[in-house]
């Protein structure tokens, strides 16, 4: 019976720290390459804009652009990202730029 408790109360301290991960798509609302952080404009279900502040780290890797440096506001982009259960602060693993595609000729 101790034995069933103590996996259970472990169980519950290790599923509460667990990150979220998820992908978050929208348009760069800012950038601040000093504390690398990224606000992406998101719309909800209900239609109302929201802002999500996502944190990048050295190990976030980025496609369609070289980097937080080259990233500009306005631009399309898909992260994936993970929140931190404890804090809620989101951390991107990927940054990917959605490609422009240029217009059609006529």
């Amino acid at each position: 019976m101790t034995k069933i408790v103590s996996f259970l109360v472990l169980a519950t301290l290790l599923v509460s720290g667990v990150a979220f991960a998820e992908a978050v798509s929208g348009k760069v609302a800012s950038i601040d390459p000093a504390t690398k952080l990224i606000k992406v404009a998101q719309v909800d279900e209900a239609g109302a804009e929201q802002e999500v502040s996502i944190w990048v780290s050295e190990a976030t890797t980025f496609e369609g652009v070289a980097g937080l440096d080259a990233l500009e506001a306005g631009t399309e982009v898909s992260i994936d990202a993970s929140q931190d259960a404890a804090t809620g602060d989101w951390k991107a693993d990927s940054v990917k730029v959605a490609a422009v595609e240029a217009p059609a000729a006529q």
